[in-house]
């Protein structure tokens, strides 16, 4: 009887001592779980302060490449009236001088066209006369 005693008491240590071990990792479970709870507002403040410093950054750096752009566009504005404006003289200024030219060779080839009626006048003349 010794060892069937001597046996139930050490089954019924291991039972104790497994529900001890169970009510441990439990408290360990919670106490984790409580410990997460306690931090996580915290370990949220930082991501979201970190997160809004990171943001806040990144806008700021947004709104001066904005402001760039802004500034880079205005002047390509300008330039581009500029260059609207010289071209457009360009372009009066290249439609005169082929209006000039035109007279010029219209002139010249009235002058050539007198000249040969005339030497062929003046041929005829010399023809008749022989």
């Amino acid at each position: 009887m010794a060892d069937s005693e001597t046996e139930d008491f050490l089954v019924a240590t291991q039972d104790c001592f497994s529900i001890e071990q169970d009510k441990n990792a439990d408290t360990e479970v919670l106490d984790d779980d409580l410990e997460e709870e306690l931090y996580a507002d915290l370990t949220m403040d930082i991501k979201q302060e970190m997160d809004y410093n990171e943001l806040k950054k990144l806008f700021d750096e947004s709104r001066m490449k904005v402001q760039e752009l802004s500034k880079e566009n205005q002047a390509l504005k300008e330039q581009n009236i500029i260059l609207k404006k010289n071209i457009s003289s360009l372009y009066l200024t290249a439609k005169e001088e082929i209006q000039r030219k035109d007279a010029q060779l219209k002139a010249l080839q009235e002058k050539e066209d007198r000249r040969k009626q005339y030497y062929a006048q003046k041929m005829e003349k010399t023809s008749t006369n022989n």
